[in-house]
């Protein structure tokens, strides 16, 4: 091991030379987590960002949504879509591109953001699919479950891009390589940045947990569905998740959920079709 773990954490928790995130977004993750928030509030909140503003609207009226009129106001989405969605949506548009100037030579923003936003979606279609936890909710834990990536990445960058050369090298996950010179994967880092950022319990331990969520009792679906997300963005090639292997399923899940070769063909052709909707959300959020 060649980086200090015990100061890895301290500097995640001071969010030291981390991104954090953006204000409106932080606020509106406290607002949305309370049963007395209005849809004015929600509104007034994102419209205090003019870009912002102007960015969710685009993104809510992509085909993705599919819906049939024009969305016009934030307040209108908020009654529209849900507190759920809209809070998705932004922070999507806060979090998307979000990396440093230090980041390793090997690390492929681009396509980092592909696999989490594919991630993204089949998370939400999963837990659809199986019942298993709020779908919205799923859609975050998708979109933020590789952010350990970013905070190992930006932290000690020389350190990473070893990692993901061995990785390339060898045809290892990278997370293996992760803990053999961190002394933790992504996981565990990405969810110390997930406690810092004040995300919901569900998304930490999705993040935490996605590669391991047998490990877990608490969450466990959010963990769960996460796991399956995550795998089924890298067999179907979407992005780049830092290495080229493909996770075996873990064994608890599949029998939790009752993986059938039938099952997974449903779910798979299901989600092809909401990846295919959401292509024009991917260039929105990529422009």
């Amino acid at each position: 091991m060649t980086v200090d773990t015990d100061l890895l954490r301290r500097r995640v928790e001071h969010l030291d030379g981390l991104p954090t995130l953006p204000t409106v977004a932080s606020r509106l993750i406290s607002l949305t987590q309370s049963p007395q928030t209005s849809a004015t509030q929600i509104g007034g909140l994102i419209s205090q960002d003019q870009a912002l503003t102007a960015r969710v609207l685009r993104l809510v009226n992509s085909a993705y949504y599919g819906f049939p009129k024009q969305i016009s106001t934030i307040n209108h989405a908020v009654v529209i879509l849900g507190f759920s969605r809209v809070k998705n949506v932004v922070l999507a548009a806060s979090v998307f591109g979000m990396k440093g100037q230090n980041s390793p030579g090997r690390f492929d923003a681009a396509g980092f953001w592909a696999h989490s936003l594919g991630a993204a979606v089949a998370a939400r279609t999963i837990a659809r699919e199986f019942g298993r936890g709020d779908p919205e909710e799923a859609f975050v834990c998708g979109l933020l479950h590789d952010v350990g990536k970013l905070v190992l990445g930006q932290v000690s960058p020389a350190d990473y891009d070893t990692c993901l050369a061995a990785a390339e090298k060898s045809g290892d996950l990278v997370r293996l390589m992760e803990a053999r010179t961190f002394g933790v994967d992504h996981a565990e880092a990405g969810s110390w940045l997930a406690e810092q950022w004040k995300l919901p319990p569900a998304v930490v331990a999705a993040v935490r947990r996605h590669h391991l969520p047998s490990a877990t009792r608490k969450d466990r679906d959010s963990a769960a569905v996460t796991h399956l997300a995550d795998i089924a963005a890298r067999a179907l090639q979407i992005g780049w998740a830092g290495d080229r292997s493909i996770p075996p399923i873990d064994p608890a899940v599949a029998g939790e959920l009752g993986l059938t070769p039938e099952v997974m063909d449903r779910m798979v052709g299901r989600l092809l079709d909401d990846l295919d909707r959401a292509g024009e959300f991917f260039e929105m959020l990529g422009g």
